[in-house]
C-alpha cells in the first residue's frame, strides 16, 4: 500500500483559498501536517485565527502559524480587510512565527509538499534561516509570475510585487518548483451554475455564490493550484530558469538560464477542470 505524502499549506483566508482549505481538509489522499499564514486579503494572524476557528467548528486540531505583516525587507503588506468570522476556537495559535513551522514540520515529516498561495515570504524566511529547509521539500506549488501583464503593475503579479526578493530567493534554490502563473488563471472561465448543485453544503452554496473582490473567476485560482498537486499529468509544462528584477520593475520575473530550472504551467484543459471541481466540490 503506497504511503500518504506530507502536505503543508501556506495559504490567506479569502474566498479562493477558503475553498482550498475545504477540499484539502476532505481529501483523504495525503497528510496535512501544518498550516502557515502569509499576509493577503487578511492579516497573517487574523487568517490563522480564522483558519484555527474554522479547523476546531469542524472538530480538527493541526499547528497553525502566522508572521508579521512584513515582507522579507522588512517593508509593511498592505492588507484589504480586517474581517470578525464569529468561530469557536478552544485551540491555540502556534507561539513560533510561521517559518519556523514550516521548517519544523517538514523536517518531522522527512519530505513534504507545499501549496502556497500567496507572497513566499514565509518560505524564503525558512531557506535563509535553515541551511537543510530545502532538503525536506519534496514539490513546491506556487502562484507566482506574470509573463505577459501583471495585476499590481505592467508587469508584475501580485505575489512578484509583494515580496519579489523572497520569491528571488526561492527562484535561486534547488527546489522542485512547479508555477502556475497569472497568465493561465486568467483562462478561467467557470458560469457559477455550471458548479452549484442540489447535494451542496449550505457553506460550499455560500462560498459559490460570493463575489470575489477583483474578477469573479479568481475564486477557482487556488483550487488550481490544488488541481496541479494532485493532478500534474493535466497540465503542460515549460522549463525555464528565472529571476526577479528587484529595483526599478519591481516583480517583473525574467528568464535566466544561470538559474535552477522550474516547472511553468503554460496549458490546461478547462473543460477537464470543471469535471474536477464537480467532484471535489460537495
Amino acid at each position: 500500500m503506497k504511503e500518504k505524502s506530507f502536505l503543508i499549506l501556506d495559504i490567506n483566508f479569502d474566498i479562493a483559498d477558503r475553498l482550498l482549505l475545504k477540499t484539502v481538509l476532505e481529501s483523504e489522499d495525503f497528510e496535512l501536517v501544518a498550516i502557515t499564514t502569509h499576509s493577503g486579503y487578511y492579516s497573517s494572524k487574523k487568517a490563522s485565527e480564522f483558519i484555527l476557528g474554522y479547523l476546531n467548528e469542524h472538530g480538527m486540531t493541526l499547528p497553525i502559524a502566522y508572521d508579521d505583516d512584513l515582507n522579507i525587507d522588512q517593508m509593511k503588506i498592505k492588507v484589504k480587510e480586517d474581517g470578525d468570522f464569529k468561530f469557536k476556537s478552544f485551540d491555540y495559535l502556534e507561539e513560533e512565527k510561521a517559518y519556523k513551522i514550516l521548517y519544523n514540520s517538514a523536517k518531522d515529516s522527512g519530505k513534504v509538499n507545499i501549496i502556497s498561495t500567496g507572497p513566499l515570504t514565509n518560505i524564503a524566511k525558512a531557506i535563509k534561516e535553515y541551511d537543510d529547509f530545502t532538503e525536506y521539500i519534496d514539490h513546491l506549488f506556487m502562484k507566482a509570475c506574470a509573463f505577459q501583464k501583471g495585476d499590481v503593475t505592467a508587469f508584475a503579479e501580485f505575489n512578484a510585487f509583494t515580496d519579489p526578493h523572497a520569491l528571488d530567493i526561492v527562484l535561486e534554490k534547488h527546489i522542485d518548483r512547479f508555477i502556475l502563473p497569472l497568465d493561465i488563471i486568467r483562462d478561467i472561465y467557470i458560469e457559477e451554475n455550471e458548479l452549484v448543485e442540489r447535494g451542496h453544503s449550505k457553506e460550499l452554496k455560500e462560498l459559490l455564490s460570493r463575489k470575489y473582490p477583483q474578477t469573479d473567476q479568481d475564486k477557482f485560482k487556488s483550487l488550481l493550484l490544488f488541481y496541479l498537486f494532485t493532478t500534474p499529468e493535466a497540465f503542460i509544462f515549460e522549463q525555464m530558469g528565472l529571476k526577479v528584477d528587484l529595483k526599478e520593475k519591481r516583480g517583473r520575473v525574467i528568464k535566466d538560464d544561470t538559474r535552477e530550472k522550474s516547472l511553468i504551467v503554460n496549458r490546461f484543459n478547462l473543460e477537464s477542470f470543471i469535471d474536477y471541481l464537480k467532484a471535489v466540490l460537495k
